[in-house]
């Protein structure tokens, strides 16, 4: 293992593409040479330059186009930068792609072999290793199949245990782990916090946060090809998150910090809340119901007072809503809720007033309804959507006056991982056999 404390030295590096309008201004810049250009400047990269030290491991994140993936070539050797310098210190293994470095035609077993054989490895080293690779992979009797017959899973499972199991001193993984099953995802977890013991460096790409806050030191944050922003993960991730989940109003040139518009649109300290049509999102807001009565505003802060796209698991949300009544309301029970989705559309988190035994009469038309909502944090990390509600129950059926979607985008991040959606507050006791 190589002694330098420094691992990878990147310093002014930059990539350059030339992005030609029509096939033919290729063979006509041959022609003209530098004496015309028919080509554009497409830079992916744009003077890149930080250092990696022995045994760190550090996640870089970014948008999809924002080089992340070209970086990762650069520093894996497979492609050329157009200017600056790329040094690395030891041997390097990488997991820029699926399959990468497999031969279609091979069985599993010649394929774990060539790539041994590839990164250097001597046929002693090798046979040493083989028994581990091929147990982590878990692949059985497909070992001896061609590898062009197996799925994107079994694909993934060999190609990580061949890279892992090699002892790389760098190790760099490009999203590959997404396609794996939950259970050999939390396998492949669990062998890089060994890596990471045993001080391999790490680089992660990932467009999961808690997966970088649970495996990184650091984060490199690149957006279009430059460094946005380099440092504490839990720093870097999240003002990504916010940042991300605010791109809709920024590109409006609408005001993108919450706090301030809670500042501006709440007339009364005790009940902070922000317009509902003005607030940031990434996607459009969508709402229906039957029309009497609308949401207007709303908020969701932590005990701090401060609306964000980030809260930490475990902490006391409030949720203030405000809606307008504006047509008379029927006579029947009436209720404000809202619900909290996944990325998958799934309720993780649904209550209503009428749910937690809390009813009010009616109110009047022209007037306005504000209830507060208050609820530990305590589901899976990840990120969430807002939903909120406005209806009343008449005879049993429930009929929603407004139902609004998309209202607010956030993340929910921890210092720990954690298992399963929802975390309840428990305890626990042994007792005497």
């Amino acid at each position: 293992m190589s002694s330098d404390p420094c691992a990878l030295n990147l310093q002014n590096v930059s990539k350059v593409y030339h992005i030609y309008e029509a096939p033919h201004h290729r063979l006509l810049q041959m022609i003209y040479g530098y004496r015309r250009r028919f080509f554009r400047e497409f830079k992916a990269l744009d003077d890149i330059s930080f250092q990696v030290g022995r045994g760190e491991s550090v996640g870089i994140i970014g948008r999809n186009g924002a080089g992340k993936s070209t970086l990762l070539q650069i520093i894996a050797g497979t492609l050329s930068a157009t200017s600056g310098n790329c040094q690395t210190s030891g041997r390097i293994t990488a997991l820029l792609e699926l399959g990468s470095g497999f031969n279609p035609e091979f069985t599993g077993h010649e394929n774990v072999l060539l790539n041994a054989a590839i990164l250097g490895m001597s046929e002693k080293e090798i046979a040493a290793k083989y028994d581990d690779i091929v147990a982590f992979a878990d692949i059985g009797n497909f070992l001896e199949q061609p590898v062009k017959t197996y799925s994107s899973g079994m694909k993934m499972r060999l190609a990580f245990a061949v890279q892992a199991f090699i002892d790389p001193e760098i190790l760099i993984i490009d999203e590959a782990l997404s396609v794996g099953d939950g259970a050999f995802q939390m396998k492949c977890m669990q062998r890089m916090r060994e890596m990471i013991e045993q001080k391999t460096t790490i680089l992660l790409v990932s467009h999961s946060l808690q997966t970088l806050r649970s495996f990184c030191s650091r984060v490199v944050w690149l957006d279009q090809g430059r460094i946005k922003m380099d440092g504490d993960t839990r720093e870097v991730t999240g003002r990504y998150s916010e940042v991300l989940f605010g791109t809709a109003v920024q590109k409006q040139k609408e005001k993108a910090d919450p706090e301030q518009n809670i500042r501006e649109a709440g007339p009364s300290p005790d009940f902070p809340v922000i317009n509902l049509e003005t607030a940031s999102r990434t996607e459009t807001l969508r709402r229906w119901g039957s029309g009497e009565a609308k949401v207007t505003a709303f908020s969701l802060h932590d005990d701090s007072g401060k609306m964000s796209k980030v809260y930490e698991f475990g902490v006391t949300l409030q949720l203030n809503i405000e809606a307008e009544v504006i047509d008379e309301l029927p006579d029947a029970f009436f209720s404000m809720a809202f619900a909290v989705k996944n990325r998958q559309g799934l309720d993780i988190i649904s209550i209503s007033t009428d749910r937690l035994g809390i009813f009010t009469d009616p109110p009047d038309t022209g007037s306005k309804i504000k209830v507060r909502f208050t609820f530990p944090l305590q589901i899976a990390p990840g990120d969430y959507s807002l939903v909120l509600a406005i209806a009343y129950t008449h005879e049993g059926r429930r009929t929603y006056m407004d139902y609004v979607e998309n209202a607010w985008y956030f993340s929910i991040l921890s210092d720990r991982p954690r298992y399963g959606i929802y975390e309840p507050d428990a305890t626990a006791v042994f007792l005497d056999t």
